[in-house]
């Protein structure tokens, strides 16, 4: 349990240090890669090609084919799942967070992201894509995340992330090798009739399931009509 204490503190502090109520950010991937601790610098730039599978009534996928921790690593995109050397990984299997579902989304749309191995902290393979829908079904990126990509079959874990104003580049790695993520929520004014922010809530993944971290952030919009310009503050509300 002591053991437990101390690396929540710890990330409560590293967390904390994304609190710059002076700066304004004009989207979350611009304040996510401020993070220290952020896992992802960047989605993969080069390698995909498009492919139709006549077979396939998805129709088009994407491949990708680099290195990761000096092995191989052979990426392909459908709509419903992802397959890593040879292994597919589908999208309704995934461990979930609760408040997700499992819309597909097309391949074209993709972004992915890579880790190598740090330390204690398990190589990684992170996807997201916008899936088609109306309204605001723009400010969700399905998530997905696979951890240890290269381990031997039934080794892997496949994660279904929070997807609103969330992105792969907003998992961090919090102290002891361990992977956080936030969970994020609107704030509303008084009368609860205007959006004014976005509460962030940071959960760590242990084993199989999402644990709370117990540390909240707040960001708050520039102007109530457009959510991807706000300030930071320390989550007090």
């Amino acid at each position: 349990m002591k053991t437990k204490n101390i690396i929540t503190a710890a990330l409560l502090s590293a967390v904390a240090c994304l609190a710059h109520a002076s700066k304004t950010y004009d989207s979350y991937d611009a304040y996510y890669s401020s993070h220290s601790a952020a896992v992802f610098n960047g989605p993969a730039k080069s390698g995909f090609s498009e492919a139709f599978d006549e077979g396939d009534a998805e129709g088009v996928k994407t491949t990708f084919e680099t290195t990761l921790d000096g092995r191989p690593l052979h990426i392909t995109l459908a709509a419903d799942r992802v397959i890593v050397n040879g292994t597919a990984y589908r999208h309704v299997n995934a461990i979930t967070f609760p408040t997700e579902r499992h819309p597909n989304f097309s391949p074209l749309s993709a972004q992915v992201y890579i880790a190598p191995r740090r330390y204690r902290r398990p190589a990684l393979v992170c996807v997201q894509g916008v899936s088609v829908g109306s309204g605001e079904y723009d400010r969700h990126e399905q998530i997905y995340l696979l951890v240890d990509p290269l381990a031997r079959r039934g080794g892997s874990k496949f994660f279904h992330l929070p997807s609103l104003l969330s992105s792969c580049q907003a998992v961090i790695e919090s102290p002891g090798g361990k992977i956080s993520f936030p969970s994020n929520s609107y704030l509303f004014n008084e009368s609860k009739d205007t959006r004014i922010g976005v509460q962030l809530v940071y959960y760590t993944i242990e084993g199989s399931q999402f644990v709370a971290a117990g540390k909240r952030i707040h960001a708050h919009f520039i102007k109530p009509s457009n959510v991807f310009r706000f300030t930071i503050d320390n989550g007090k509300p």
